[in-house]
């Protein structure tokens, strides 16, 4: 394969390659146990994986994924080669490749990132090959998170929800992490929601002044006689009558209904007559006049 290619920012067109004859002595060497024998030649052939999985470059899947599971499928064949049939390693190894793609999610299923870290612990002794492979897993949740599926993502919300995200919203796996919109847009999320998606925010007193008002035609519709019928009852999709009496600046439902001006049910539905004060009088208390001399 001519040319530069790369993977996560790395250009693989640097990477060894191996001759036949070279690959022989390394297959025969890797063969009576040579550690370095094998990580070489694993390396030196990862150009090979290269060529495979671009025949499926557009058929939607992603390259770094096929690139992770063809250096899988590169291991097995360079482990399962046998020295005595007279063909090219590449003539072995290119099927292999192609076959493992099929074959790895049923026969060995594993994440993204486990089959990295699997080539990583293959290929400890080459530097190079080991560099790639460490940047390929620092950049995994870059290589789903293009700018184009974040704001396909987005646009999706909205669709489903009616409404922009919020911050909240991007712990849900539907959305990318925070991480990304920072990597991708160098914004922090807010920044890039309020440059992208921006809402006209209502004051906090609005929201409680329509929240109240809410309450007060809810109230007056069912005609509760307590705080628990009123909850009961209610249909309307409003919050509870405690939120509405810290709106109010109090805790209790009888004052709730006072500050209101609202009246007060019976259990026959109408109003209690207003309560008369009851005063009691005590005679023998004795008045001193705080000023005799007037």
């Amino acid at each position: 394969m001519q040319g530069k290619v790369e993977i996560c920012g790395v250009n693989t067109a640097t990477l060894p390659v191996l001759k036949s004859a070279e690959t022989r002595r390394l297959l025969e060497r890797a063969r009576a146990g040579d550690r370095i024998a094998r990580e070489q030649l694993i390396s030196g052939n990862l150009r090979l994986v290269l060529s495979v999985v671009q025949k499926f470059a557009n058929r939607g899947e992603s390259m770094d994924d096929l690139f992770q599971v063809g250096v899988i499928g590169l291991i097995k064949a360079v482990d399962a080669f046998d020295l005595t049939q007279n063909v090219q390693f590449s003539t072995y190894g290119v099927p292999a490749i192609m076959g493992w793609r099929k074959a790895s999610r049923r026969l060995y299923p594993m994440t993204r990132k486990q089959a990295l870290e699997l080539a990583v612990q293959t290929l400890a002794g080459n530097e190079e090959a080991v560099q790639v492979l460490h940047t390929m897993i620092d950049e995994l949740p870059l290589n789903r998170w293009t700018e184009a599926a974040i704001r396909d993502s987005v646009e999706q919300f909205i669709l489903d929800n009616g409404r922009p995200p919020l911050r909240t919203d991007f712990k849900k796996k539907c959305l990318p992490p925070h991480s990304v919109i920072k990597h991708r847009f160098g914004l922090t999320l807010q920044e890039w929601l309020d440059l992208n998606y921006p809402t006209e925010k209502t004051p906090l007193d609005e929201l409680h002044a329509q929240a109240t008002q809410d309450f007060i035609r809810e109230y007056l519709r069912i005609q509760p006689v307590s705080a628990e019928d009123y909850n009961a009852r209610r249909t309307h999709p409003s919050r509870g009558w405690y939120a509405i009496a810290k709106y109010n600046h109090t805790r209790r439902w009888r004052i709730l209904l006072e500050r209101l001006n609202l009246p007060i049910y019976n259990n026959r539905g109408t109003p209690n007559s207003t309560p008369q004060l009851k005063v009691r009088v005590i005679s023998d208390y004795n008045f001193e006049d705080d000023n005799p001399s007037d």
